[in-house]
């Protein structure tokens, strides 16, 4: 008999569209860019909005 696992937790939760990304990570521009479980390891990325761009003024 197969058993089926299923990853849990906030992380893959988000991932599978099962909760919304904290704001934070929303905020920040949060994106997976790779996974590899073998390492046990993510990779991320971060894109900042025009929010946090100076304003140019002293």
């Amino acid at each position: 008999m197969h058993k089926e696992t299923r990853r849990r937790g906030l992380f893959w939760d988000v991932q599978e569209g099962r909760v919304a990304p904290p704001p934070a990570a929303v905020l920040l521009g949060w994106e997976l860019v790779g996974v590899d479980p073998d390492q046990g390891t993510i990779e991320v990325a971060f894109v900042a909005s025009e929010r946090f761009a100076t304003s140019g003024s002293s």
